[in-house]
């Protein structure tokens, strides 16, 4: 599998019917069509035409859900098993540990570059607009890592601080235990 490319990301639009619309090729695309640029490297980001909602993430899920029916089974049940088992808070807490990677702070405010970058190249925002968001953007992305990071740290911790306890009445429970023993 390649990389995602660093050429522009490819802005594709979903309306009611549920179309595909690649807005720079200015026509409509398959599903497996928007599966092929990925596999291909490209970036694509995928919009609903009347909220403006970014679905790409749906769109993904889609994706994978398509590949499994037709590959029946390509991936293993107990990996999709965990997934659903871990529920919400699972995912919160992968969400947490991913927010708190250097590698997706990075990717993050390279997202941010980007979908500046769309909007200038689709005049919806002039330079000076994209300079002052990337400014204000970018301070909030470093501001969130270090505060994720203080956060970790906090938590590791107060998890240490829970073992050492625990450790503490383990060891008063064996002298316990011993003493009856006796």
């Amino acid at each position: 599998m390649e990389p995602m490319s660093k050429d522009k990301t490819v802005l594709i639009r979903r309306y009611a019917n549920r179309k595909l619309y690649d807005v720079e090729g200015r026509s409509y695309i398959t599903l497996k069509k928007v599966t092929q640029m990925i596999q291909a490297g490209k970036a694509i980001r995928v919009v609903d035409h009347v909220t403006g909602e970014d679905i790409t993430s749906r769109v993904y899920a889609q994706i994978l859900y398509e590949l499994e029916k037709k590959n029946r089974g390509t991936l293993p049940a107990h990996i999709l098993g965990s997934m659903i088992q871990a529920g919400e808070k699972g995912w919160a807490s992968i969400r947490e540990h991913l927010i708190s990677s250097p590698d997706l702070s990075a990717l993050v405010e390279k997202e941010i570059t980007d979908r500046l970058s769309i909007l200038e190249e689709h005049g919806e925002i002039t330079s000076d607009e994209v300079s002052r968001l990337k400014d204000l953007l970018l301070v909030h992305s470093q501001r969130i890592r270090i505060l994720s990071a203080a956060i970790s740290q906090e938590r590791r911790r107060e998890t240490q601080e829970t073992i050492d306890s625990l450790q503490d009445q383990l060891e008063t429970l064996e002298k316990r235990i011993r003493k009856l023993e006796e």
